[in-house]
């Protein structure tokens, strides 16, 4: 038995039964960025900077961030929970702005929310050694990231 918490999507679907997974989303799809009213109307959001991921951490190439394993990293974002009868409309157009296969990929882990672990899925780039290099995301939180650099405050001159 392994302690690994990604699942193959072939392994998630059979261990939850073909159940609907959420989406964990970490960059700008999550609420109040640029690419979140791609979900509007077919989902909603929980827990928005309150749920990580253990074993990513957040990269950037200035414009949006990518997931890239990382064991012992934690990564903060938010649940996007599709409306049932608009499942399959929210993930494709998710699938489709994350360009699903060729530049991302959507696996399954562990998220944990402050009611408790939840599998979801989460979009990982397809060649992420290539971005390793990146800079990283401060704090691995994408919104704080942001809010950072949109300020003038002194109080982030430290990071």
């Amino acid at each position: 038995m392994t302690d690994t918490l990604i699942l193959t999507d072939a392994e998630a679907d059979a261990a939850f039964d073909n159940t609907p997974l959420p989406f964990f989303v970490y960059g700008t799809l999550r609420p109040g960025q640029g690419n979140d009213g791609i979900w509007h109307r077919l989902a909603f959001a929980k827990f928005d900077g309150k749920c990580r991921v253990i074993g990513y951490r957040l990269v950037t190439n200035g414009a949006f961030p990518y997931a890239l394993p990382a064991k012992m990293d934690q990564s903060f974002g938010c649940l996007i929970v599709p409306i049932p009868e608009h499942y399959d409309e929210c993930r494709d157009r998710m699938d489709q702005l994350e360009g699903v296969p060729s530049h991302y990929t959507r696996e399954t882990t562990a998220v944990l929310t402050p009611e408790g672990a939840v599998m979801a899925y989460i979009y990982v780039p397809r060649r992420y050694e290539a971005m390793a290099d990146m800079p990283e995301v401060h704090g691995n939180d994408w919104t704080q990231h942001e809010r950072r650099l949109h300020t003038s405050d002194d109080r982030w001159s430290e990071w």
